[in-house]
């Protein structure tokens, strides 16, 4: 807004916020007033506030006017201070920018190799990990108007975290995970939340998953991608040839049909709508309510498929089995392998495998000593000292040999208490089957209608510690017809053909 003086050749404006003060002069201004003292007075008796600042400006303005100017010059010769407001506290998720999902590097060669199954949109927390930080908000600083009133400044406005147990927060704001699973953000909430939703497919569009909880997939999992998880899984729709791995539950709502590519792994327990050549290893028990399908199964303890049909592939049990129905009409091989832990047999072998050697070093060291011994009743120097060397390695023969046997009886004792040959089919065994016991094979020769059940336990005081250490199940094992309550030997229905040791299949690590 303009005020021109009495004479109207000086002019003050006032900005509308008040935060300047501009002279304006007019050519032709009475020399009387063209001096400090009369444009201060002229700024007092607006009420702006005189500083040195100011007193300097005004000098400098009248110094530029000259007393034949033509043209008006102005000046600013008062500046009030704006206000600086606080910025808002805010919240930096450091785990977020530093684990941004993995893209295409730009300028890629054409063709080259890019996993895009391996891109994933899944960023792992894991327990001790720096989530972010919590910055604090600044108070702001108060401004002045020429007038030398006060303008307030705003202070920030903090931010409100909703915290649980799951993320802890220090004193000086920074935020560390306390449990493992994904960042979940829906202010005021944050959290790591232990269990993953997909919503839809485990496909393009996700990427690989890796999770250290529990995962839940709303649709289906894709061919060729991969779920890795810690906790529980379950996937409500078809997975195609994926590879599964999980240390706890797999339920699979919807089966799994792999086309002899897939694989999967449960650390616990596997239930399934229906599983299609598979190659799979279950830690605990195994549930199918549909059908297994030329599938290589390891189970761990026991199989309660009652309702299901089992043809083609191999099912490996330790305990119990029970099974709706084996083979086929057209008598596809199908192989059940009961009562076997694997691993312990595996580690068996193993220590059986050093045995010649170790047996042949101490005989041929017997051999050499006794030689020694009767051929010369005083011995030489020279044998004397081969003598000697003789005994050491004797000695030390015989010292390899005690605990590689003492192992190989503990395994043995392990494998009679653990396994169980128990196996219940609710509605007929085909002919075709084969069923390994032990070291024992037999090749059911004719259709067997249930329910029957074929049983046999090694009782302890079967075990012959001089034996070699491999559980060796006796022929008759017995065959129960559960309607009419007839017991027959396992070899009068089926053709049994007896080993030294176990040479069936085996289900490899699918993980």
């Amino acid at each position: 807004m303009g005020n021109p003086d009495p004479v109207k050749k000086v002019h003050l404006d006032i900005a509308r916020d008040a935060l300047s003060v501009t002279i304006r002069l007019e050519p032709g201004v009475p020399p009387e007033l063209l001096n400090v003292a009369s444009l201060i007075a002229t700024l007092r008796g607006r009420q702006v506030q005189i500083s040195p600042d100011v007193e300097s400006r005004i000098s400098a303005l009248l110094k530029s006017y000259a007393p034949d100017a033509t043209e008006q010059i102005r000046a600013v010769v008062a500046v009030g201070t704006r206000p600086i407001h606080g910025t808002d506290g805010r919240l930096d998720l450091t785990c977020l920018n530093n684990k941004a999902p993995a893209e295409i590097p730009p300028g890629s060669a054409e063709g080259a190799a890019i996993d895009h199954h391996a891109r994933t949109i899944v960023n792992a927390i894991r327990t001790g990990e720096v989530i972010g930080r919590v910055i604090e908000p600044t108070v702001g600083e108060d401004g002045f108007n020429v007038f030398g009133q006060r303008l307030a400044s705003k202070s920030g406005k903090p931010v409100f975290l909703n915290l649980d147990s799951t993320v802890a927060r220090t004193p000086d704001g920074e935020l560390w995970a306390q449990a493992d699973g994904v960042l979940e953000h829906r202010p005021p909430l944050l959290r790591v939340a232990r269990e993953l939703l997909i919503p839809g497919f485990v496909d393009f569009t996700t990427g690989n998953i890796a999770f250290p909880g529990n995962v839940q997939v709303a649709k289906g999992v894709r061919d060729c991608f991969e779920l890795h998880v810690e906790g529980d899984l379950t996937v409500d729709g078809l997975v195609e040839a994926a590879r599964i791995n999980a240390k706890g539950n797999v339920f699979l709502n919807g089966g799994m049909a792999a086309r002899e590519r897939g694989t999967l792994s449960a650390g616990r327990n596997l239930t399934a709508r229906y599983l299609d050549n598979v190659q799979c290893l279950v830690g605990r028990d195994l549930s199918v309510a549909k059908e297994i399908i030329n599938c290589r199964i390891g189970v761990g303890r026991k199989v309660l498929c009652e309702g299901c049909a089992v043809s083609g592939g191999v099912l490996l049990a330790t305990r119990e089995v029970s099974i709706g129905q084996l083979g086929t009409p057209s008598a596809v091989a199908t192989t059940v392998v009961l009562g076997r832990l694997a691993e312990l047999a595996e580690l068996s072998d193993q220590l059986e495998g050093l045995r010649p050697s170790i047996t042949a070093w101490e005989e041929r060291a017997a051999s050499r000593l006794e030689q020694i011994r009767k051929s010369t009743p005083r011995p030489t120097a020279a044998q004397a000292e081969e003598l000697t060397q003789l005994e050491f390695e004797l000695s030390r023969a015989r010292a390899k040999s005690a605990p590689i046997e003492a192992a190989q009886l503990r395994l043995r004792t392990l494998m009679i208490e653990n396994s169980r040959v128990d196996l219940m089919v609710h509605k007929k065994i085909h002919a075709g089957v084969t069923l390994w016991i032990g070291t024992i094979c037999a090749k059911m020769q004719e259709d067997i209608k249930g329910p029957i059940r074929i049983t046999h336990q090694i009782p302890p005081e079967l075990v012959d510690p001089g034996a070699p250490p491999r559980p060796t199940i006796p022929a008759h094992v017995v065959v129960e017809d559960l309607i009419k309550g007839t017991r027959v030997e396992l070899h009068q229905i089926a053709r049994i053909s007896k080993h030294d040791r176990y040479e069936g299949p085996s289900v490899a690590n699918a993980a």
